[in-house]
């Protein structure tokens, strides 16, 4: 007995107290349509049927009835047969366009992917994780910091990086118009490291995350607009 089946005999078995309970005059029809989940016309017509038919007359006889739009076993077996003796090897997206497109196929991507799939001709992709996974913020203030800098012509004639800088743990904000080389902005930015302690690493834009002090490699985050993070470690020993 699979889940649907089951449903439709607890509520079958429902309406019969319910319907003795109305019959004996302990419930009103509104209550008893109440508890039912249904409207009190819909209630006189289970009655109706119940009293005529039976369990018969409550059953909902469209489960038992296959759907119109339901694929033939030849149908499927046709789609299973074309893709083994011409298209064996190639994904779902590739056989679809040609089952469409050549073969003049009607039915949805969606349908011949689990044709394939059921027949073992496909095997289902691994499911993708989440894009991104948030990540906790760190829980002190000026343990790490954000820079991006974007380049534009501020003042008539002069070139500069506007510099932003975020603190991950609260969120505070600052800027400032850098005339250095914007991946400079760390290191001319006494308050920053007065305030937050040694810069143990930092993170380019690129994803590559280099130690303090350590030579860039060509050809990666050298632009005025790589964005940086700064990872600091309190209690070094640097005086401050």
């Amino acid at each position: 007995m699979n889940r649907t089946e089951l449903l439709q005999k607890i509520r079958t078995m429902q309406f019969e107290q319910i319907y003795r309970r109305w019959k004996n005059k302990e419930l009103r029809e509104a209550d008893a349509a109440e508890i039912l989940n249904m409207s009190e016309r819909t209630f006189r017509r289970y009655v109706v049927r119940y009293e005529n038919e039976g369990t018969e007359g409550l059953l909902y006889k469209r489960i038992e009835r296959s759907s119109p739009r339901r694929a033939s076993v030849e149908e499927v077996e046709t789609v299973e047969r074309l893709y083994q003796e011409r298209y064996m090897g190639r994904n779902v997206v590739h056989f679809y366009e040609a089952y469409t497109q050549l073969h003049r196929g009607r039915r949805s991507c969606n349908w011949v992917k689990n044709c394939l799939h059921r027949a073992g001709l496909v095997a289902p992709s691994r499911r993708r994780g989440p894009h991104r996974q948030l990540r906790e913020r760190k829980p002190r203030a000026g343990m790490m910091l954000h820079q991006d800098a974007g380049t534009h012509q501020w003042v008539l004639g002069k070139v500069w990086d506007l510099v932003v800088t975020m603190d991950d743990a609260t969120g505070e904000l600052s800027a400032e118009v850098n005339k250095a080389k914007a991946d400079n902005s760390f290191v001319n930015k006494p308050d920053i490291i007065a305030r937050a302690g040694v810069l143990s690493a930092r993170t380019l834009g690129d994803g590559n995350t280099q130690a303090a002090g350590a030579g860039r490699r060509r050809g990666h985050g050298t632009g005025p607009d790589t964005a940086m993070t700064g990872v600091f470690r309190r209690g070094s020993g640097v005086q401050r």
